[in-house]
């Protein structure tokens, strides 16, 4: 699983998490993932936007792109990788509207 924050100038704040295979393979099974802030022994950091905060989770197969794109601080490009089929339903925005981020 790879896990990164964003603070955007926009205002937002993300946490994105990146499924990998053995990730969806354990989940199968019954193993739920778990995050859980620094100050509880975890890797996340506090959220400063609270208000304005999402988490997008995200299925990739090949996590050595991902893991690339971080390394050389590609998150903009990464983002639009990883939503290129995102579908808005009516459980997470518009009705009917789709596109890539």
């Amino acid at each position: 699983m790879i896990v990164f924050q964003n603070d955007h100038s926009n205002g937002e704040s993300s946490l994105v998490i990146v499924i990998e295979q053995d990730n969806l393979i354990r989940m199968q099974k019954g193993d739920p993932i778990t995050l859980t802030s620094k100050r509880l022994g975890g890797i996340l950091d506090t959220v400063h936007r609270p208000a304005h905060f999402r988490v997008i989770v995200a299925y990739e197969q090949d996590a050595g792109l991902v893991y690339e794109c971080l390394q050389r601080q590609l998150k903009a490009a990464l983002m639009r990788y990883l939503m290129r089929g995102l579908q808005l339903t009516a459980t997470d925005g518009t009705p009917g509207k789709t596109g890539t981020a």
